[in-house]
């Protein structure tokens, strides 16, 4: 008989006799029961936990066979059913989270059906393990000479073994090159016997602490027009290095100017990216081979008494200069002579010489005059005496008694030279002495 419409009522059963032919007079009722019909009359069987951890496990069975889903419950050990977590699958295994560790579970299933459930079948008991917690701790790395660094999961481990029995540990990242300079998130994860994982973060700080690798060379620089000469890193490397980079190679010393003329040890120091430096001494030869700008004028200078002139350099410098300035000017041939005297073309070679030993020699035009008028102090009175013919005849060089002229040129004459009985007595003579 079929109750389902009637749950929750008060059903009386009637039970009816009817005569048959076999007894006569009675009739009796024994061992009457009411029983529930249950669809689901199988069991699940064979429950069975793996893969335990501190907050979950893996339970499987094996389904009669009729069950369309199966129930899953479970709780703190001694919990009864009902009253437990409950889950619901249609697998014959499932993976239940959610527990707490060190403690003791009680695991049961049962089948599901069309019409009904089943009964719970189980109490299967698990405790589960404590679970672990990565400890870390914050460290350094030191890149090496090729710009690298490698760091193992203990450098950020902080005894995460002390809680929990720990059987390995890893980080994400063990290798570093300068492009890691700085602050980096690494992560731990520890792993138990129970194969319970727990990560931790630290922050290991990536460091450069060798110095660059300078290497320089001896330059040569020649001073401009100006005096001045730049040097600049470029001209002095040598291939200087670093395990990163070399952010700047400096001079303390990039400018040259006259002062600087000769050899000159100056510093260089290189700088990596992480401040990192070396220093070192170059040396830097600095010259001048810029010559004299020369700048002359013509001149004209006289011959003296002594019959010569002289020419000197500031007499013929029309403002020559040199950045590192003029040592010497310098005329080649400063006392002309007498010879020069109105000579077309005639001049002197100038010799500039800076104070760095650069020269430059220029021709100039030098004009000598003679403007000494010759002397005739020595011109003297002359008697002469008639001869038998009544006539006699006076030297010019008798009257000019040695007159001269500086320069030695010239001619002389006299204004009458031959004298008679009319010319008896005292005569007015001119003498004369003409330079060209």
């Amino acid at each position: 008989v079929d109750l389902t419409n009637y749950l929750g009522q008060v059903i009386y059963l009637n039970f009816k006799c009817t005569d048959g032919s076999s007894f006569n007079g009675d009739w009796a009722l024994d061992q009457i029961e009411v029983r529930t019909c249950m669809d689901c009359l199988g069991q699940p069987t064979a429950l069975a936990t793996s893969n335990l951890r501190s907050g979950d496990v893996q339970l499987a069975w094996t389904g009669s066979g009729s069950a369309t889903s199966y129930d899953v419950e479970f709780g703190v050990d001694g919990f009864v059913p009902g009253t437990g977590t409950r889950l619901n699958t249609s697998a014959d295994s499932i993976k239940i989270t959610g527990l707490m560790e060190l403690t003791d579970y009680d695991l049961y299933v049962r089948e599901v059906c069309s019409s009904g459930t089943g009964v719970w079948v189980g109490g299967e008991c698990i405790s589960t393990p404590c679970a672990p917690v990565a400890n870390t701790r914050n460290n350094v790395a030191y890149l090496d000479a090729n710009g690298n660094a490698t760091t193992v999961a203990d450098s950020i481990d902080d005894n995460s073994n002390a809680i929990c029995a720990v059987v390995s540990t890893s980080i994400d990242n063990s290798s570093f090159t300068c492009a890691d300079l700085g602050a980096n998130t690494v992560t731990l994860e520890v792993v138990t016997s129970y194969n319970d994982t727990a990560t931790g973060t630290a922050t290991l700080t990536v460091l450069d602490t060798i110095s660059p690798t300078l290497s320089t060379q001896a330059v040569t620089v020649h001073l401009d027009a100006s005096g001045s000469a730049t040097v600049d890193s470029a001209d002095i490397d040598a291939g200087t290095t670093d395990n990163c980079s070399v952010q700047s190679l400096d001079l303390a010393q990039t400018t040259f100017g006259c002062a600087d003329v000769g050899t000159n040890m100056v510093m260089a120091t290189a700088t990596d990216g992480s401040g990192n430096t070396t220093t070192g001494m170059v040396s830097i030869t600095v010259l001048d081979t810029v010559k004299p700008t020369v700048q002359l004028k013509s001149a004209t200078v006289y011959i003296n008494s002594l019959g010569f002139a002289t020419v000197d350099s500031a007499d013929v410098d029309n403002g020559s200069t040199d950045a590192c300035g003029i040592a010497s000017l310098e005329v080649l041939f400063p006392n002309p002579g007498c010879f020069a005297v109105g000579l077309a073309g005639w001049g002197n070679n100038v010799v500039v010489t800076d104070k760095n030993g650069n020269v430059d020699t220029v021709f100039v035009s030098v004009t000598v005059l003679d403007t000494i008028k010759p002397d005739v102090s020595k011109v003297t009175d002359v008697t002469a005496y008639l001869d038998a013919s009544g006539q006699v005849t006076v030297s010019k060089w008798t009257v000019g008694n040695g007159s001269s002229d500086e320069c030695g040129l010239g001619s002389n004459s006299l204004s009458q030279t031959s004298f008679t009985c009319s010319d008896i007595g005292p005569n007015n003579l001119v003498y004369t002495f003409t330079v060209p």
